[in-house]
């Protein structure tokens, strides 16, 4: 298993966004260019006290948390016992879409994790699940490059990676790829996480540098941030002890009913982590942030 943070804020945030996403605007295919496990065992750490196990304790005192997608796929899983399993994105998208008879092509270098995908697909029933042990961007990227309008518009991408601005084997990072697929009419989700405010900012910066060189205007009208932070990064004695200091997802080709409610859910997961702890007992308070690209 690569990826140790899982269940942790950054998780809640992308897949709170995520599920909701899935479940109002459904498409055909579904991609993944960091797949990570489909399920990990859950277990308690600093990290996941303050992501899932505080998100699972507080989202009740919400209506729109509690009437979420990926709050009902939690409640499912968890059934009357405890929550044994987390969810990871490729089995989140499983359960939305894949009755509706769709597609999926997850990509990751790690073996561990595709088998893991394998295993839950086969047990779902769904026959329509790919792995590829490859490198996401480039596999994602040559997929899409012969792609009709019309595949285009029925594909959504998730871009997940570690490294936003580590170079693929063909020589474009995840920003990059994200910019070309939205600008194919592809729906994408580019999800990033940072430790410093510095590290937000050059995300940020890359993003608008990438947008920028569009003149058609196909990107400007059909982009959307939505951005969680620790209120601490104000505090001038905070000293981050919590992993990540906060992260964003950046959307492309979504429906103006979709933003709205992943504005909702944004705003409720701030609400709801209003009183929120880290270790030590500093204030895990975070805000939420709609960022313009």
């Amino acid at each position: 298993m690569a990826n140790s943070h899982f269940g942790n804020i950054g998780d809640i945030w992308k897949h709170l966004a995520l599920a909701e996403i899935l479940s109002i605007d459904k498409k055909a295919v579904y991609c993944e260019s960091h797949a990570g496990s489909a399920r990990y065992t859950l277990e308690p750490s600093l990290e996941r006290d303050h992501g899932i196990y505080y998100f699972l304790k507080h989202a009740p005192k919400s209506q729109f948390l509690a009437s979420s997608a990926y709050f009902s796929i939690l409640r499912n899983i968890r059934g009357n016992d405890r929550l044994s399993v987390f969810p990871g994105s490729p089995l989140i998208a499983m359960l939305l879409i894949h009755d509706n008879g769709s597609r999926f092509l997850f990509c990751d270098i790690d073996d561990e994790s595709l088998d893991n995908i394998k295993s839950c697909a086969e047990e779902l029933g769904v026959s329509s699940a790919r792995t590829v042990q490859a490198e996401g961007i480039a596999t994602i990227s040559e997929m899409a490059t012969d792609m009709t309008t019309q595949d285009a518009s029925k594909t959504f991408i998730l871009i997940d990676p570690f490294l936003p601005f580590e170079e693929s084997i063909n020589g474009i990072n995840s920003v990059a790829l994200f910019y070309s697929l939205s600008k194919k009419g592809l729906s994408c989700m580019f999800w990033y996480g940072y430790k410093s405010t510095e590290d937000g900012t050059a995300i940020v910066i890359e993003m608008r540098k990438n947008f920028s060189v569009s003149t058609s205007g196909i990107l400007q009208n059909n982009i959307w941030c939505g951005d969680i932070s620790l209120k601490q990064t104000n505090n001038p004695d905070y000293i981050n002890k919590s992993g990540l200091l906060g992260c964003g997802i950046v959307c492309s080709h979504l429906s103006d009913s979709t933003i709205r409610a992943c504005q909702n859910l944004g705003n409720e997961l701030a609400s709801v982590y209003s009183d929120a702890r880290l270790p030590g007992g500093q204030s895990g308070a975070i805000e939420f942030t709609t960022i313009t690209i």
